[in-house]
């Protein structure tokens, strides 16, 4: 009779309850005695396995209690039970294309990628658009003969040729060179002193 007591007491009094299982989630003990029962919360009985969402409690007057989420500066990672920087590559991507692609290891810590070898015809890499190219700027195509034009680099990373100086004076009887160039005659001049006329 007094188990039978201990059991509707525990039935109706006992707060502690999963909502899955509705099994009681307190340590109860009936007293052979005088039939008294007695409750010791439990707080194992309220863990829900889940170690991201805080430490659940058990209140011999309110029941289960949630538990408080871990302070993570990043992630919280249910897999390790602690707070990481990333749970995904996706995690440590810094949008920067020439240092090559992060990943996020096993231990839920960023890795640094492979950055790019850029070569040959194509020896830098763009960020703008993420790929090797041939030029960054317009110094990159600069040959050093001011003679054939300025060289520029388009928006594809290509290096385009630049427009040659004119130093035709349209003069049929002088000679029209760019540059130094060492005339028949032995004469220097230069595009800026470029006709002469030969005579003879």
């Amino acid at each position: 009779m007094l188990v039978l007591n201990c059991k509707l007491w525990h039935i109706l009094y006992n707060s502690c309850r999963t909502a899955s299982s509705h099994q009681p989630t307190q340590d109860d003990v009936c007293n052979p005695a005088d039939g008294t029962c007695s409750s010791t919360p439990n707080n194992a009985n309220c863990d829900n396995n889940l170690f991201c969402d805080g430490t659940e409690t058990c209140d011999s007057t309110l029941g289960c209690q949630s538990g408080t989420a871990p302070s993570c500066l990043n992630f919280c990672s249910e897999a390790l039970d602690s707070c990481v920087d990333c749970l995904a590559d996706s995690n440590c991507a810094d949008e920067n294309f020439c240092n090559g692609s992060e990943t996020c290891s096993s231990s839920g810590t960023c890795q640094s990628g492979t950055a790019h070898s850029c070569s040959g015809e194509t020896p830098l890499c763009s960020e703008n658009l993420d790929m090797c190219v041939a030029c960054l700027s317009n110094s990159d195509c600069d040959d050093g003969n001011a003679c054939n034009g300025a060289e520029t680099c388009n928006a594809s990373g290509q290096c385009v040729a630049g427009t040659p100086t004119d130093c035709d004076d349209g003069v049929a009887c002088t000679v029209s060179i760019s540059n130094y160039f060492v005339l028949p005659f032995d004469e220097m001049v230069s595009c800026n002193s470029r006709t002469t006329s030969p005579t003879g």
